[in-house]
């Protein structure tokens, strides 16, 4: 799954938010999302590839990402 952070931003704007969300989500290594480009945007990639992963995780995958994402919109609004 690709997604990325909803900026009103150009595009280097959205590519410096989205690698502050990785870089973020994936500090302390319990999470892991990646950062590629999709027909020259910026990203963040989710895959899922163990059949361990269940709603829980995915759950607090995406807690983090939206708290990760208000982070980095708030810190650009100052």
């Amino acid at each position: 799954v690709n997604f990325r952070v909803k900026l009103n931003g150009n595009e280097a704007e959205v590519a410096a938010a989205n690698a502050a969300v990785v870089d973020e989500v994936t500090r302390d290594g319990r999470l892991w999302i990646s950062l590629t480009q999709v027909n020259g945007r910026s990203v963040m990639r989710m895959m899922v590839i163990s059949y361990l992963t269940g709603e829980e995780q995915l759950r607090e995958l995406q807690e983090t990402l939206v708290t990760a994402a208000a982070n980095i919109r708030s810190a650009a609004a100052r």
